[in-house]
């Protein structure tokens, strides 16, 4: 037979339910047991003692972009004197883990107190604190309207220092974020065979170490570059047009997509490893000239979309956050034309076809008043001056 439970366990498990039952109705879900979060014994502590929200603080957000980050575990003191978000004293065995290169500009995107957008702010301070045999890490995080301690994981980077370099990147879920270089002509591109070139990598801006699968790109076997099924490239073109108008041509709509002579893909396996905070793993070079047409002089614009269920990411399609796209040139553009020459180059009116919208507008226009002013009471035309007689004539025949 199943074991009874202790009373005092079943008031305990009672009151749990109830709790979750609250929380259910306010958030319009419905739970089960199963679905109620085992504690963490490390934020049982750490929230003992303080919010979970953003707070009210003596740390002024503009001085935090200027913090200098204390070399040893902050003191209750050293909060007082605004020098740190937090301090662990007295809770247990504690240690700083060091920020890279200082202050570090972060999006909490759990944050939902304030409108949307307002999740980022300034980590100044990350500590790790050890209880029941493991440790667990925090932020001090600061927000324009005052400071909070986050666990570390639900924290992203926008800065680090191993980004000396431009990279384009996309949040997938789970902290893995896809990396692309800017697009280079290696030195195998010449002018009759054009060729682009990306370095792709996978990339944790996470506050915690993520375990990512590193199977996402590969070299096939007819030694073309291949991607993950769930992973599809996009490219499309635009001409050179040095008699454009648009300032910052291309625009989105002048944009033309490009079928892909040939497009590699492959089912996955689980080669997962584990990517610190802040660090790349690369996954190799795809040259776009293996893929597509790029012959042609003009603008380039590529795009990557991720289907996040085909990659075992989520069980429901989840939408990428900061779309990877990125755009190239092939051939050099002629100079753009300056306002004085190009309006030496535009027919008048803009052309024949502007031409006579224009011609069609002003009829529409000048005849009913032009007909007021003839027959303003019904009076006979041969009191009306000639040349308004020879004016509707003309506009009559147009």
């Amino acid at each position: 037979m199943r074991p009874s439970l202790p009373a005092a366990l079943v008031s305990f498990s009672v009151c749990m339910v109830a709790i979750s039952g609250i929380a259910a109705a306010q958030e319009q879900a419905q739970f089960t047991l199963s679905h109620i979060e085992p504690i963490d014994a490390h934020d049982q502590l750490v929230y003992s003692r303080y919010s979970r929200q953003v707070v009210p603080c003596n740390i002024d957000y503009e001085t935090a972009k200027k913090h200098i980050e204390l070399p040893q575990p902050a003191t209750l003191e050293d909060v007082t004197a605004g020098l740190a978000v937090f301090s662990f004293e007295g809770l247990g065995e504690r240690r700083v883990w060091k920020l890279p290169n200082g202050p570090v500009y972060s999006i909490w995107p759990e944050l939902k107190q304030f409108p949307r957008g307002r999740n980022r702010g300034y980590i100044i301070q990350a500590e790790e604190l050890h209880i029941g045999g493991s440790w667990k890490r925090y932020f001090g995080f600061v927000h324009k309207e005052g400071v909070a301690v986050v666990p570390a994981e639900q924290v992203y980077f926008f800065a680090y220092s191993h980004l000396d370099e431009k990279r384009v990147e996309g949040i997938l879920p789970g902290g893995i974020i896809w990396c692309t270089s800017e697009t280079y002509a290696p030195e195998t591109s010449t002018a009759d065979k054009p060729s682009r070139c990306i370095d792709i990598y996978l990339h944790n801006r996470r506050g915690t170490p993520i375990i990512a699968n590193l199977d996402w790109f590969r070299i096939a076997s007819d030694h073309c570059p291949a991607l993950a099924k769930g992973i599809t490239l996009k490219l499309k073109y635009a001409p050179f047009k040095p008699h454009t108008p648009k300032k910052n041509y291309p625009w989105n709509d002048d944009y033309s997509p490009l079928e892909p002579t040939r497009q590699n893909t492959f089912t996955p396996t689980n080669r997962l490893e584990q990517i610190e905070t802040g660090s790349f793993r690369e996954l190799g070079t795809l040259d776009f000239a293996e893929w597509f047409d790029i012959t042609k002089e003009g603008h380039y614009k590529l795009d990557f979309e991720f289907d996040t269920v085909a990659l075992g990411l989520t069980d429901e399609p989840t939408k990428v956050h900061d779309r990877v796209s990125q755009g190239f040139k092939v051939g050099t553009p002629s100079p753009r034309l300056t306002l004085t020459e190009l309006n030496e180059t535009i027919p008048p009116f803009g052309g024949r076809y502007t031409e006579q919208q224009l011609h069609d507008l002003i009829v529409r226009s000048v005849k009913p008043l032009l007909s007021a002013t003839m027959h303003p009471q019904r009076q006979s035309t041969k009191s009306v001056p000639i040349e308004f007689r020879k004016l509707e004539k003309q506009l009559g025949e147009n």
